[in-house]
């Protein structure tokens, strides 16, 4: 059914005026194939004044259930993320009208809730800030596995990728450089990369180990000490990696040489190009609703090596894997 509405005034955001002002998004197609697009239009019965755009994410998310009554709590695990900026939005009669086109992959986890302790659901969240009070809306959206999803993308939608490889740029913030050499490219992941997942992670790291302390001097049984005392030092290896975690890829037609390390700590592998079938982005750590991308070299034989990690969404990845496979000589 195409030009379906989604009401986004339920959502958990703040309204602007609850039951006065409203956001709908309509979706040009319902559902929204599987290695496809996701296409339509949010609109905003309001005038929306955003410096800086309005921020779109699109996340594929697995929701789990566990426990009951009391003791019931629910996870949410992103399994795919894709964001970007819309700086221009069309005026309408009663408001403003963000247009939404995003790119599906073939291989993502359509809509699932055959299982409701364990669904899949696809969420479209719009964020912008505005004068006064801050825009925000969240729609659950259908996304499936259809006829269409069988048959290989259109030419349109390939080009439209590449095209949109070809015109990005790295920001200056970005938590990578890029250079190009002589004989190819260097990318460079420095320590600190992810200050603010790191100081997060480093604090409720600190209030672990003050929970840890506790429970030490209220002579709790050795169970409990081993069991808290591990999860601290997980909490802290992880926060020491966020800081002080390294790596650097340098390719070239000669092959890809990936060194990887903690602060003066390092090891280094080489390949030869011709063993790199391709450098894939996969979702690493996720900090609240965002996640981080990290990239993996993956071999002819199938098998993968890590390459670098923490970058901040999946067209950065993208755009760095790309350059590294064009100095490999793979210009697919």
């Amino acid at each position: 059914m195409a030009g379906m509405p989604l009401d986004g005034s339920s959502s958990s955001f703040p309204r602007w005026a609850a039951g006065k002002r409203r956001t709908i998004l309509e979706l040009s197609a319902v559902p929204a194939p599987v290695g496809r697009e996701i296409a339509g239009t949010i609109h905003v019965s309001r005038e929306l004044e955003a410096e800086h755009g309005v921020q779109v994410t699109l996340s594929c998310i697995r929701v789990v259930v566990s426990g009951s009554g009391k003791s019931r709590s629910t996870r949410e695990q992103i399994l795919w993320q894709d964001e970007q900026s819309i700086t221009g939005v069309t005026r309408q009669y009663d408001g403003v009208g963000i247009p939404v086109r995003m790119a599906i992959p073939a291989d993502a986890e359509p809509c699932d809730d055959s299982d409701p302790s364990n669904r899949v659901l696809w969420r479209l969240v719009a964020r912008a800030t505005t004068p006064g009070v801050d825009y925000a809306a969240s729609f659950e959206v259908p996304v499936f596995r259809t006829a269409e999803s069988a048959e290989a993308p259109p030419a349109e939608l390939v080009e439209r990728h590449r095209a949109e490889l070809a015109e990005y740029r790295l920001p200056p913030e970005a938590p990578v450089r890029v250079r190009e050499t002589g004989r190819g490219v260097t990318v460079e992941f420095p320590m600190g990369r992810n200050p603010g997942a790191a100081l997060g992670l480093t604090v409720f790291g600190v209030i672990w180990s003050g929970v840890l302390y506790l429970i030490f001097r209220m002579d709790a049984p050795w169970l409990f000490r081993l069991a808290f005392g591990g999860f601290d030092l997980l909490i802290l290896a992880i926060a020491a990696a966020l800081w002080f975690g390294r790596a650097t890829i340098e390719a070239g037609r000669e092959g890809l040489t990936i060194t990887t390390g903690v602060g003066p700590f390092s090891r280094t592998r080489s390949f030869a190009a011709n063993e790199i079938a391709r450098i894939v982005p996969k979702i690493g750590m996720t900090a609240g609703n965002r996640a981080y991308f990290d990239l993996r070299a993956v071999f002819v034989d199938q098998s993968s090596v890590g390459a670098g990690s923490g970058l901040s969404d999946r067209r950065q990845a993208e755009w760095v894997a790309d350059r590294i496979m064009k100095a490999l000589g793979n210009t697919d």
